[in-house]
C-alpha cells in the first residue's frame, strides 16, 4: 500500500508537468532579455521635450523597452507552462510527500531497533525514505519557482503597460507638434482675448474722459466728428480681428490701414 501511494504521487508529478530542461538548455538569447533596457521616468505631456532629436531618441529606446519586455514575458510563460497552472497542486504534493517521509522515517527507525531485524525491510524502507527525499525537494523547488515565475510575470506586466503608457504619450506629443493648426488657433485665441482686453481699456478711457471732461467729450464727440471716431474705432478694431482670424492676408491689411491713415490724416491737415 505504501510504494502504491508513492507510485500515484509519482503518476501525479509526471502527469502535471514535464521535466524541466537544465540552465545549460535555455537559449542565449534568453539570457540577454533578462536585462531589458532601463525604464524611463514617467513624465506628463507638457514635461515632454519639443526638440525632435530627443524625441525620436527617446521613442527608439521606449520601443526597444516595449519589444524586450514582450519578449521575456513570452519567455517567462513558456517556463510557467511547465508547471501546474494552480499552484496549489504542487502545495498538496509537498504536503502529501512531507507525511509520508515522516510515517516511513519512522517505520525505518523503528524496524532497525527490533531485535530481529529483516535487512531486505530496512533497505525496502530505505528505498523508500530516499524516494521521499528526492520527490519532496523537487515539489518544494517547483513550488518555489512557480511563485517565483508569477512574480516576475506580475511584474513585466505592469512595467510593459507602463512603457506603453510613456509610448502613448510621447505619440501624443509628437502629434501635438505636427499639428501646426492646433498652435496656430491657440495663438489666435490668446492675441484675441489681448486685443480684447486693450479695446476695453481704450473705451473705458474714453469713457472716463469724456465724464470728468465735458469739454472735450463735446469736442470729440459732437456733431460729424463723433460720429466717424466711433466708425473709424469700429473699422480698425474689425480689421484687426479679421487680421489675426486669418481672413485677411498681409497685402490686404496693409493696404486697409495705409488706406485708413491717409484718410485720418488728410481730415487733420485740412
Amino acid at each position: 500500500m505504501r510504494k502504491g501511494r508513492l507510485v500515484i504521487l509519482s503518476l501525479l508529478s509526471l502527469a502535471f508537468w514535464p521535466a524541466r530542461p537544465t540552465p545549460a538548455a535555455e537559449p542565449v538569447e534568453a539570457a540577454a532579455l533578462a536585462q531589458p533596457p532601463t525604464p524611463p521616468v514617467s513624465l506628463s505631456l507638457d514635461q515632454l521635450s519639443s526638440d525632435p532629436v530627443e524625441i525620436s531618441e527617446k521613442r527608439e529606446h521606449l520601443t526597444r523597452l516595449y519589444s524586450a519586455i514582450e519578449a521575456e514575458i513570452t519567455r517567462l510563460q513558456q517556463q510557467r507552462l511547465e508547471l501546474p497552472p494552480d499552484l496549489n497542486v504542487i502545495s498538496d504534493l509537498v504536503s502529501s510527500t512531507s507525511q509520508e517521509l515522516e510515517r516511513n522515517q519512522k517505520k525505518l527507525e523503528a524496524a532497525e531497533k527490533t531485535a530481529v531485524s529483516d535487512p531486505r525491510q530496512i533497505e525496502s524502507l530505505g528505498f523508500d525514505v530516499d524516494s521521499s527525499k528526492r520527490s519532496l525537494d523537487r515539489y518544494k523547488s517547483d513550488l518555489e519557482r512557480g511563485n517565483r515565475l508569477d512574480a516576475q510575470l506580475i511584474a513585466k506586466r505592469v512595467e510593459l503597460e507602463n512603457t506603453r503608457n510613456e509610448l502613448f504619450k510621447l505619440d501624443r506629443r509628437i502629434a501635438s507638434l505636427l499639428n501646426f493648426e492646433e498652435n496656430r488657433n491657440e495663438f489666435r485665441k490668446l492675441t484675441s482675448f489681448a486685443f480684447c482686453g486693450l479695446v476695453a481699456v481704450v473705451i473705458l478711457g474714453f469713457y472716463l474722459i469724456a465724464f470728468f471732461k465735458s469739454q472735450i467729450a463735446e469736442t470729440i464727440f459732437a456733431g460729424e466728428k463723433g460720429i466717424q471716431f466711433i466708425t473709424l474705432f469700429l473699422i480698425i478694431i474689425a480689421i484687426t480681428l479679421f487680421g489675426i482670424m486669418g481672413i485677411l492676408e498681409s497685402k490686404e491689411l496693409a493696404a486697409l490701414l495705409g488706406g485708413l491713415s491717409g484718410y485720418i490724416l488728410g481730415r487733420v491737415s485740412s
